[in-house]
């Protein structure tokens, strides 16, 4: 077995190149890879450079000295074109096998990992957007609450208290807003008129004669 297969099986993609940076041999660990990126076997014989986007050959050649000069080398992202259209990112680090002639790049498939990135991003952006509209809605509610010449209140069904109030209640019961709010809906109310099921025309308190 090739020695970039036996690199490969431990990375998505291995390449071994000379000292000038040409390719020798490669070999992927993906078969999708390998179709999007080398599906005419264009990769041997080219220049490590001459296989990437012209934006990212400069990491290529970057990794390539690492190597030669013995230094740990640094992991660099470089993308590849694809026929498919959408450049393909590949993380990739050089590794100085003992020859001058020859280094081998391995590098790991960061598709997934953007894919996944993608995926966070549409679910942060749609979470804003329900967000903006919960405002939105809010807001609405707010004005049109405030506004109604209605007298309207929100009570806690089960312990009878004023969570909201608009001014027209407000008006109804001749008070302010902090005094009424967490009272008990009951207490602005004829003891008469309490039971409403047997009494529909209930009186409001501060309208006791």
């Amino acid at each position: 077995m090739p020695a970039a297969n036996l690199i490969a099986a431990a990375s998505d993609v291995a390449v071994i190149v000379d000292g000038e940076g040409v390719v020798r041999d490669v070999a992927f660990n993906k078969e999708d890879l390998s179709l999007e990126l080398d599906a005419h076997g264009r990769w041997l014989g080219s220049r490590l450079a001459e296989i990437v986007t012209s934006e990212t050959s400069a990491k290529a050649g970057e990794l390539l000295q690492d190597a030669m000069s013995r230094k740990l080398s640094v992991w660099r992202q470089v993308n590849h074109p694809s026929p498919g259209g959408a450049d393909i990112p590949v993380l990739y680090s050089a590794v100085n096998i003992g020859r001058d002639d020859r280094f081998v790049v391995v590098g790991r498939d960061l598709r997934p990992l953007a894919a996944m990135q993608q995926r966070l991003v549409n679910a942060q952006q749609s979470m804003e957007r329900d967000y903006i509209r919960l405002r939105h809605a809010e807001t609405r509610y707010r004005l049109l609450f405030q506004v109604s010449s209605e007298a309207v209140m929100i009570v806690d069904a089960s312990s009878n208290a004023i969570l909201e109030i608009n001014a027209a209640a407000l008006a109804l019961l001749d008070e302010s807003a902090p005094q009424v709010l967490k009272s008990n809906l009951s207490s602005h109310f004829e003891t008469a008129d309490l039971e409403l099921d047997s009494n529909p025309a209930v009186q409001c308190s501060s309208h006791r004669s």
